[in-house]
């Protein structure tokens, strides 16, 4: 099995996870505390591969988002019990609970079904229930612009969305 690499690029929006060009069909930050709190629920990363979960905790919370994380399927249905993410992101090739499953179970389940999906993959992604697909490698403003066309959008601390809408948080700029 080929081994994925991260290159990065001096701008983090052209910063991709894979060996090669991106081919797209559609860490940890240092902002911590209050900027992550008044996110909304988070992006919940579903990966097997703990380089490409790390990186793109890094580099979604660089980019203003809440992330959490599930290393498969099994894992990854339980941290939605717990919370409801904004967005599933994730891998289809997982041992244990695969994310052909995941998402298929997702869509079934009626408390779980409106919840938007990215599928991921190495292999076409295209077959699984999901709201858009990357396939794997790609970069990260593939990523970005699919986040903003499903209306995920990054969170300031000021409680306003990085578009100006009000997060209905209270917090406001004096």
């Amino acid at each position: 099995m080929p081994t994925t690499t991260m290159f990065v690029m001096s701008n983090m929006s052209n910063v991709g996870v894979g060996a090669g060009p991106a081919v797209s069909s559609d860490a940890r930050s240092s902002v911590r505390g209050s900027a992550l709190s008044t996110a909304p629920a988070p992006i919940l990363i579903v990966d097997d591969e703990a380089g490409i979960v790390e990186f793109l905790c890094y580099a979604l919370e660089e980019h203003g988002y809440r992330v959490a994380t599930a290393r498969d399927g099994s894992a990854a249905l339980e941290a939605i019990a717990r919370e409801r993410p904004s967005c599933v992101v994730t891998d289809l090739m997982m041992p244990r609970l695969n994310g052909w499953d995941l998402t298929r179970t997702l869509r079934y389940e009626e408390t779980t079904s409106e919840i938007p999906i990215v599928a991921m993959s190495a292999v076409d992604p295209t077959g699984a229930p999901a709201d858009a697909y990357l396939r794997k490698p790609f970069e990260l403003r593939d990523l970005l612009r699919i986040l903003a066309g499903l209306g995920i959008n990054p969170r300031r601390p000021n409680g306003y969305a990085l578009d100006g809408r009000s997060n209905g948080s209270g917090d406001q700029d004096s």
